[in-house]
């Protein structure tokens, strides 16, 4: 059963202490969807995704995007955060204006799959 509050959306355990060479996996919900023929996979973050280096979130992406792949799920990875009562993102730009219309409520509603990272 998914939470479905914004308190419970966290960072990777890259961003919650996990050290180099640390195996530790952790599950995380995610909506992977098909959206105009685009697959995207949204992965739902809380406020403090922000704060971290830019250098730490790209890495971020390429880690959730390899372990989608792994799970044989297509799409591009969107990591999402509430920044009061807006949306960020990083997406693609042409997907921008699909995003800034996204609530956080509607998140919540599609998030549809967990994956392990």
């Amino acid at each position: 059963m998914f939470s479905r509050s914004m308190d419970n959306f966290q960072a990777i355990p890259h961003f919650l202490g996990r050290s180099e060479g640390s195996h530790a996996m952790h599950w995380f919900q995610i909506a992977h969807l098909n959206i105009q023929g685009n697959d995207i996979i949204i992965i739902p973050f809380s406020k403090r995704f922000a704060q971290k280096p830019r250098t730490e979130r790209e890495q971020t992406v390429r880690d959730f995007q390899q372990a989608t792949k792994k799970a044989g799920l297509k799409g591009v990875v969107v990591p999402i955060w509430p920044n009061g009562d807006d949306i960020q993102f990083i997406a693609p730009k042409p997907w921008h204006p699909f995003f800034q219309k996204v609530s956080w409520p509607w998140i919540e509603n599609n998030l549809n799959k967990e994956i392990l990272v």
